[in-house]
């Protein structure tokens, strides 16, 4: 698997032209290096512009190729359909459809790495359409991740968020809201905020200070003084933010629910239809984000593979 993952361009690519292409690759260039390696392979074939329509328990598959239905049939088949984001790319979630209709149980599909809504107030989404808040850490319930979010006029998203994002979805769901915690000075304890702010001017602007003396940038400083709350070394160590929604499920990186894997046999092979196998995002799991979903992918595929 790392061989093939380095020959496609997660790590270094050698074309069948011999071209070596770097480390770091656009997407776009990944697929191109990818659909060369795959074609290099005389028993392979790829058909584009073919949508899955529908599919029956004798595994024969139909799909619509401009306007023209062709049908499939085979002993095994490996269904890598994606989870419900990214319409644009195909991987609309519509495939649970099909497969519920066969028997087999499916978990419904939810945001994962998504962003979520804040009210935040007219003042604060006309003053910072977009920003970065950097070297942070994020708290919710007893997890916490140290990087960095964007904060945007709908709410805020990013790294961080995404991490915690099937724990604040789930508590969102259950309760209609939740809370997240911003510790905007994560290297500073404190009582060292507080000696900051006992030292601080009698003529010097508040703003002036966390800028100068905290090294905060005017969204930070917007962030701490969203709502009417007043600045203080304990709302720049714990600068609560309420979230009410998660971003629509298109906008999620990835996505949640999937085939169960009770329903499966351990290569993933529906016990309910033998021959048929699920892999990648099609499974329910909290699909991560990233090369680590990739990997998961290629994974579960070889699993997959090694029942033949």
């Amino acid at each position: 698997m790392r061989d093939f993952c380095a020959r496609v361009g997660v790590e270094t690519f050698i074309g069948t032209s011999g071209r070596v292409f770097p480390k770091k690759l656009k997407a776009a260039q990944m697929l191109i290096n990818w659909q060369e390696l795959l074609q290099s392979y005389s028993g392979f074939s790829l058909f584009k512009k073919h949508s899955l329509k529908s599919m029956n328990s004798d595994k024969k598959l139909h799909f619509d190729f401009e306007g023209e239905d062709i049908e499939v049939s085979a002993e095994n088949i490996i269904l890598a359909l994606g989870g419900g984001s990214w319409k644009k790319t195909g991987s609309d979630g519509k495939w649970t459809d099909m497969i519920t209709k066969l028997g087999i149980e499916v978990s419904e599909l939810r945001p994962m790495n998504c962003g979520f809504e804040v009210n935040w107030s007219d003042f604060f989404k006309n003053k910072f359409e977009r920003g970065h808040l950097k070297n942070i850490r994020i708290t919710h319930g007893d997890r916490s991740v140290r990087a960095e979010v964007m904060l945007t006029t709908y709410g805020i998203e990013g790294s961080a968020i995404y991490a915690l994002s099937n724990f604040i979805r789930d508590d969102i769901e259950s309760s209609g809201k939740t809370v997240i915690s911003i510790d905007l000075k994560p290297d500073l304890s404190i009582e060292e905020i507080e000696n900051r702010f006992k030292a601080k001017k009698s003529k010097e602007s508040m703003s002036t200070f966390l800028k100068k003396s905290l090294k905060l940038d005017p969204i930070a400083i917007g962030l701490i003084n969203e709502n009417g709350h007043k600045a203080s070394a304990s709302r720049v160590k714990n600068c609560e933010v309420e979230l009410r929604n998660c971003r629509p499920i298109d906008e999620a990186i990835s996505t949640s629910g999937g085939v169960l894997f009770s329903v499966l046999s351990d290569h993933f092979e529906s016990k309910k239809v033998p021959g048929l196998f699920f892999v990648g995002e099609m499974l329910d799991f909290e699909a991560p984000t990233g090369g680590y979903l990739l990997q998961g992918c290629f994974c579960t595929a070889h699993r997959a593979c090694q029942n033949f």
